[in-house]
């Protein structure tokens, strides 16, 4: 075997090893990033999270005083009807709940740049209608 050919055979090995190497990157999911929430008192703590254009985020929320949901809306706030959404929430329920003490999530990919609203979603008490917050897509 000529040199010539050891050196293809080599050179050959290396750039299928590489390729292989980008395909398994590109195939393993990113771990989500995830948020820890509390829902309390008629409020969510944070109320506002900030995540970056691409990101994949659970977003897990505990319950500290009663049961409570939350909804998160997929189309940024002040866009037209007919919008396509902006958030690709994994889930086909629009309202995760959880009772006290226990933790529900929601996850979701950031596909456009914006602000989306989210709520609770299960009638929680007089202060109900307060239990808000948002989610600001940053672009990247």
């Amino acid at each position: 075997m000529t040199i010539y050919r050891k050196l293809l055979i080599v050179i050959t090995f290396v750039a299928l090893a590489g390729l292989y190497a980008i395909a398994q990157e590109q195939e393993a999911p990113a771990s989500p990033q995830v948020v820890e929430m509390s829902a309390t008192n008629y409020k969510f703590t944070p109320s506002s999270v900030h995540v970056k254009l691409g990101d994949t985020v659970r977003i897990s929320v505990t319950a500290e005083d009663k049961e409570h949901g939350i909804r998160i809306k997929p189309v940024a706030k002040g866009m037209p009807e007919g919008t396509p959404a902006g958030l690709e929430i994994a889930s086909d329920e629009n309202c995760v709940k959880f009772k006290k003490n226990e933790t529900g999530t929601i996850e979701f990919t950031a596909r456009m740049p914006g602000t989306y609203e989210f709520d609770c979603c299960k009638l929680c008490g007089f202060g109900h209608g307060k239990m808000k917050g948002e989610i600001v897509v940053d672009p990247s």
